[in-house]
């Protein structure tokens, strides 16, 4: 009995001084709440500093080029590492567009960590906010780190419109509304993309008016290309509308990302495996 009383008062110091060590200043496990909003890249306001920089790159208009798009890393930054690697070994690229879900809980390590991954690239990223990004405090993270959920730009006169349309998430407002303010002062480019997280297709969170509405406002613009993720699957739908394509990528965990040619003669897609 008396070697059981030493052997559980041992057990106990041992599990003190363990629990010691590891919530010890020094120590990474403990260093991220779940609270935790302030962040080492706080300010970088990298959508709005990278859309401005591809508008100043490239503004020729009779010049084709392709970006990349990569979509639902989650926390899988070995993947989205190998995809950023791909990426800069490829010269044609000239920005990439990552359209959300890049955490799993919007947890700022999360954050941090894509961002690292993403500072890597040799080409300006954008980033549209994810439903996963927005849990927990990710919308002040994302704000914080990225800027705008909501922005716009111009590459070799293709209009881009990045938008937040979480809508179980998030409060998007009249996205559709903002949308037709953004492309009614831009009918002049040559094309028209829009690119958000969620396709508009999907019936559970949007009402059949609701996709009627956003139809009509790819019509109405000649909005060439609705570019999208959340699905983790490959759709491609070549007539969205009379106009309009409907790319849904398919997810980086899935080893996959793709690459969106912008030609005069048209805009096309191609599959990148790895």
């Amino acid at each position: 009995m008396f070697i059981k009383r030493i052997l559980s008062a041992c057990l106990i110091v041992s599990i003190f001084i363990l629990f010691l060590t590891l919530t010890g200043c020094d120590n990474d496990i403990f260093k991220y709440s779940i609270h935790e909003i302030d962040s080492k890249y706080s300010g970088s306001n990298f959508n709005a500093i990278n859309a401005q920089l591809i508008e100043s790159l490239y503004n020729n208009p009779f010049e084709d080029f392709t970006f990349a798009v990569v979509t639902d890393s989650h926390s899988d930054y070995d993947k989205l590492d190998s995809a950023v690697r791909l990426i800069n070994a490829n010269p044609s690229i000239k920005f990439v567009i990552h359209l959300g879900d890049f955490t799993e809980t919007g947890l700022l390590l999360q954050y941090e960590m894509t961002v690292h991954i993403l500072n890597k690239l040799i080409v300006p990223f954008v980033v549209a906010i994810g439903n996963h990004d927005l849990l927990g405090n990710g919308f002040s993270i994302f704000k914080d780190i990225f800027g705008p959920t909501n922005f716009s730009f111009t590459c070799n006169d293709v209009f881009f419109i990045v938008g937040n349309n979480n809508n179980w998430e998030s409060s998007i407002g009249d996205i559709l509304q903002q949308f037709n303010d953004l492309l009614v002062n831009n009918q002049g480019a040559q094309y028209r993309i829009i690119a958000t997280h969620i396709p508009f297709i999907d019936d559970a969170r949007y009402f059949q008016e609701f996709l009627d509405n956003y139809q009509y406002l790819c019509e109405e613009y000649n909005v060439a290309l609705s570019l999208h993720g959340h699905k983790h699957r490959y759709y491609y739908m070549p007539d969205f509308t009379s106009k309009t394509a409907m790319l849904i990528a398919n997810a980086i965990v899935h080893d996959k990302f793709y690459l969106v040619h912008v030609r005069a003669t048209g805009i096309d897609h191609e599959i990148v495996g790895f």
